[in-house]
């Protein structure tokens, strides 16, 4: 009977923290709507593509293009994005291939 006690608050937590983090994301999306520009890591846009997603910025412009990983940068785009612009100079830092076939030719 406890661990059923149990099982029922840490599931009504769970949904509270939940609906915590959705707010807390629509607050920040709503800030950042005031920007013109708003920058952030590739690996900050992966992880937070919620706010991204409700954010839905047109166009988004990524520096060091070549060290960024295609899986990071597939995880921060949505149907929303008109322009994808992709910086970077492949001489300065050369581009990071995950396949050793390719990294090699």
């Amino acid at each position: 009977q406890a661990e059923k006690g149990y099982d029922a608050a840490m599931q009504a937590y769970l949904l509270a923290v939940e609906k915590l983090r959705r707010e807390e994301m629509r607050g920040q999306a709503k800030l950042l709507r005031n920007f013109k520009v708003v920058g952030m890591t590739i690996s900050g846009a992966a992880i937070n593509r919620d706010a991204l997603e409700e954010l839905r910025p047109s166009c988004v412009l990524v520096e060091e293009a070549a060290e960024t990983l295609e899986p990071l940068l597939l995880a921060a785009l949505g149907p929303w994005v008109q322009r994808l612009i992709l910086i970077g100079d492949h001489k300065q830092l050369p581009p990071k291939v995950e396949e050793h076939v390719l990294a090699r030719d």
